[in-house]
Order: structure tokens, then sequence, then C-alpha cells
């Protein structure tokens, strides 16, 4: 049997009502499309579901403890004034300090490593204290 004769085909081929017309000169006097009014309606919207949201949030407690810090937080703190004269803004201050964490070895991360478990101690002692004194006891630990 006979094949039949291929034709090639190629991306370039377009047909007329696909090309962009450019003979047609821009007017200056065509009028944008006039605006729609949802995007207004729609940020409304979103506002009023943003301040639902906002209204069942919790209050915070003054007194409640502070949350425990992490082994990067306690490293920033301390080399937070050397990374200052190396970067003028905060950004390339964090990137300083980013990198110097990233190329310390475990070995020297262990200070603040032990460090981070001291506190997170502190933290927990302090909630117990904290849960007893408010009357409010923790469910999880009475299940266990």
């Amino acid at each position: 049997m006979p094949k039949a004769p291929t034709v090639a085909v190629t991306k370039t081929a377009v047909t007329k009502s696909k090309m962009p017309s450019i003979t047609k000169p821009a007017t200056k006097s065509a009028k944008p499309a006039e605006k729609d009014s949802k995007p207004k309606k729609a940020a409304k919207e979103s506002k009023a579901r943003l301040d639902r949201c906002q209204d069942d949030k919790k209050e915070k407690d003054p007194n409640a403890p502070k949350r425990p810090r992490a082994a990067y937080i306690l490293f920033c703190a301390d080399h937070r004034a050397a990374a200052k004269e190396e970067a003028e803004n905060n950004k390339d201050i964090m990137r300083v300090l980013g990198d110097k964490w990233k190329a310390l070895s475990d070995k020297d991360k262990a200070p603040y490593t032990a460090k981070s478990e001291k506190d997170k101690q502190r933290y927990e002692r302090e909630m117990k204290a904290y849960n007893a004194k408010s009357g409010k006891e923790n469910r999880s630990e009475d299940t266990d």
C-alpha cells in the first residue's frame, strides 16, 4: 500500500485571524473600559471577613510566661553588634548572621543549643506555675 505524502507543519504557520493587526494605528480617542464595581465589592467582603476573624482572636495574657528562645535567636542576640559593623541595614545584618550560623559546626552551636534547652525547661516550669495559679490545668497532662 502506498504511503500518503507527509506535509511539514511548522510553528510559524499562523492563520490571518490569529495575527495581530499591525496596520491599524492606535487612536487616542479610544476610551478605556469603565471600571467594574466587582473589585470594590470583593474588597469590602474581604475586609468584613477579616474583621470577623480578628474578633474571634483571643487576647494575649500579659502575665503569661515568655516563650522559650531558639538557639539561633540566642546566637543572633550575642553576635548582632558585630554584624551591625559589617552591614548597613537590617536585611544585610540578618543575612550576615544567617551565614555565620550556617558556617558554625555542631560543636560551636552546642552552647546555644544548651541555653535553648535550659530556656525551654524554664518555660515549662513557669507555665505549670501559671496554669496552677490561674486555675487552668493542662488537659493533655491529665489524660496521660
